[in-house]
């Protein structure tokens, strides 16, 4: 399990800021790259409100410029997957009606030795139970290679609803 670290949170809005560690190494397209991550206490407990996903920024150090990532969102833990780095991530059939949003992210700007991939998606997101939500990265497309574990790193930023 990845935990984020709470970087900015008012009454608006709630940014995070994820260290993922990857697998050194070959991936292929398809391929979770990082644990599960776990966005605690992202609603009230009192009000069991939503939060709309506004931004999400991937930074890669490894300059993989070619592959876009998949965010897929879940309302409860999925606890009945299994999260494998460098391999297919299969959902369980009793966590399938936890996925609640996707976010397609595509690289926005490449630099000499590294690149950051951006979304804007607007999903709306509500926690089916508790206060958490829960999030999985997958390569989209080609197949990248890492050089270190540290090579990637996400922000999210929700918006209150």
């Amino acid at each position: 399990m990845t935990t984020p670290t709470l970087v900015t949170a008012d009454n608006r809005f709630l940014e995070y800021e994820v260290a993922l560690t990857v697998e050194a190494g070959a991936y292929s397209a398809g391929d979770l790259v990082c644990a599960k991550i776990t966005l605690e206490n992202i609603v009230s407990a009192a009000k069991r409100n939503a939060v709309v996903l506004r931004d999400v920024l991937i930074h890669d150090n490894a300059n993989q410029s070619t592959v876009d990532y998949d965010v897929v969102f879940f309302d409860a833990d999925p606890s009945g997957t299994t999260f494998t780095l460098n391999s297919a991530l299969d959902v369980a059939d009793t966590d399938i009606a936890k996925v609640c949003g996707l976010a397609q992210v595509t690289v926005s700007a490449i630099m000499s030795d590294n690149c950051f991939l951006a979304a804007t998606p607007g999903i709306r997101l509500v926690p089916s139970a508790g206060t958490s939500l829960y999030a999985a990265i997958i390569a989209r497309t080609n197949a990248p290679t890492y050089a270190a574990t540290t090579d990637l790193s996400i922000r999210l930023l929700f918006e209150r609803a």
